[in-house]
């Protein structure tokens, strides 16, 4: 289900994200980000992610 959520953000919020487990994060299902963008671009990410309920 992991993997489709991160196709799904791709496609219709241009949001490229990581599933946890390729990071070995354990439990609920998590979603990884990279750190590196720029802070503007980070931004509008996140604030995709969250128009759509995305929250940690």
């Amino acid at each position: 289900m992991i993997r489709l959520a991160t196709a799904v953000l791709l496609e219709r919020q241009r949001v490229l994200v990581q599933p946890g487990y390729i990071f070995d994060l354990e439990g609920d299902p998590y979603l990884v980000v990279n750190l590196l963008t720029e802070p503007s671009t980070f931004a509008e990410g996140l604030r995709r992610l969250t128009d759509k309920g995305l929250t940690a």
